[in-house]
């Protein structure tokens, strides 16, 4: 078990490396409970798949957090000046299953 403080991306001018420099907003922490590879991918360009749950605490049930989840786990891109530089990049799917949990399917990429 994990504890993440939540942020909500609120602009989408950056990507990679400088999503930072977008505009976040403070959510609240949940916590990622252990993940689980479901896919090992083919090892070259597809690095992955787990699955994970998300629980958010009593005081959040009434917000729906998916965005918010989404927007921490997933990072696309990178600040290389050419392709084939072997960064990673997170994709993040959010599904909820009750008013405070969550499913979390993280898909891991090279670019290659």
């Amino acid at each position: 078990m994990e504890l993440i403080h939540l942020h909500k991306r609120l602009t989408n001018r950056y990507v990679g490396t400088y999503r930072h420099l977008d505009q976040w907003a403070y959510v609240g922490v949940v916590k990622l409970l252990g993940g689980r590879l479901v896919d090992e991918g083919n090892g070259i360009d597809d690095t992955g798949t787990y699955v994970s749950r998300v629980v958010a605490p009593v005081s959040l049930k009434h917000r729906d957090l998916r965005r918010a989840i989404r927007s921490h786990f997933s990072q696309s891109g990178c600040a290389h000046e050419y392709d084939c530089c072997g960064c990673t990049s997170t994709s993040a799917n959010v599904r909820r299953v009750s008013p405070r949990e969550y499913v979390l399917t993280l898909s891991y990429s090279r670019n290659y």
